[in-house]
């Protein structure tokens, strides 16, 4: 193992520790995170770790993996706590249907720039939904 790889474990493991407070908060009902923007980051995740994989970027995949860890366990705990009376409006709809273009756009494209362009926006669009449901409900969301 070289140091690159060690730090991206160490960076892996901060990084799934530093989402404890946060399901904690979830489990305690404080926290409801919006199911459309997990579920996609989630996805973002695992394409993210295929990408890494296939370009050999060995140093990066635990952290890849900590973001798949952490993000696939909020996404199912958001469709567990999520308040399903609420309806989701045509704009969450609209942003995921967004995001997935352009995961989709991001997989296909050959130029790593352009690729990463689409990445980001679909990460950006995803967030959408959770930044309009704080914006109305700003107790969905535990101050932690």
């Amino acid at each position: 193992m070289n140091i690159h790889f060690i730090l991206g474990l160490i960076s892996g493991i901060l990084a799934t520790v530093a989402f404890i407070p946060y399901i904690y908060s979830i489990v305690r009902n404080k926290t409801k995170p919006h199911p459309i923007t997990w579920c996609i980051w989630s996805f973002i995740g695992i394409v993210s770790f295929g990408m890494y994989q296939a370009t050999g970027a060995t140093t990066t995949l635990p952290l890849a993996v900590a973001s798949i860890i952490t993000s696939l366990t909020v996404a199912i705990l958001s469709l567990k706590y999520w308040d399903w009376e609420k309806r989701f409006a045509v704009f969450e709809y609209t942003c995921l249907v967004i995001s997935v273009i352009s995961i989709i756009i991001w997989v296909v494209l050959k130029n790593p720039a352009l690729a990463l362009s689409f990445n980001f926006l679909a990460d950006f669009i995803a967030f959408l939904p959770t930044i309009k449901k704080v914006y109305l409900d700003p107790r969905s969301e535990d101050a932690t």
